[in-house]
């Protein structure tokens, strides 16, 4: 979600509020449901992801 979010003008607090949601629906422990993201494209955040 990442491309979107941060480059959003309010990317800081659209992103707490995706944490927020993740934490209240009770994923944080759970396979699969991590809360982190992923752009998607692997050069996107430069060639350090690409080790």
């Amino acid at each position: 979600w990442t491309m979107g979010f941060n480059q959003h003008q309010r990317g800081t607090w659209v992103n707490e509020q995706a944490y927020m949601v993740h934490l209240l629906l009770g994923k944080q422990a759970m396979p699969g449901n991590g809360a982190f993201s992923l752009t998607g494209q692997p050069s996107a955040c430069g060639t350090a992801r690409e080790v």
